[in-house]
């Protein structure tokens, strides 16, 4: 069995707490602020996993990578329904991706 710091253990704690905070606001109207908190708090917490990483293969930087998509979508989204304004940067889906046009653009 694997055992985790007490810092590991934190920083998968606070990205739990991020993970579930986004479920209970999907499908609703969320506020900016409370998002912008959420992705300033998902920012540490990545930053935490990085630096505290152990080996190449952490799961707690996965975790963390996770937590932090997920954040700064719902941000994003909060910013385009209550203000109608968009981020200058979004996260890619796997369907947005296209090896072509990735190929054409390092020309």
């Amino acid at each position: 069995m694997r055992h985790r710091s007490a810092k590991s253990q934190d920083i998968a704690q606070k990205g739990v707490q991020i993970r579930s905070e986004r479920a209970n606001v999907q499908g609703m109207t969320v506020d900016p602020r409370a998002a912008l908190d959420r992705f300033i708090a998902a920012l540490e917490v990545h930053y935490l996993a990085v630096a505290n990483r152990r080996g190449e293969n952490d799961r707690s930087v996965d975790d963390a990578y996770d937590v932090l998509e997920d954040a700064l979508d719902v941000y994003d989204e909060a910013l385009a329904s209550k203000f109608g304004e968009l981020l200058p940067f979004s996260t890619l889906d796997d369907d947005d991706y296209d090896d072509e046009d990735f190929e054409e653009d390092q020309d």
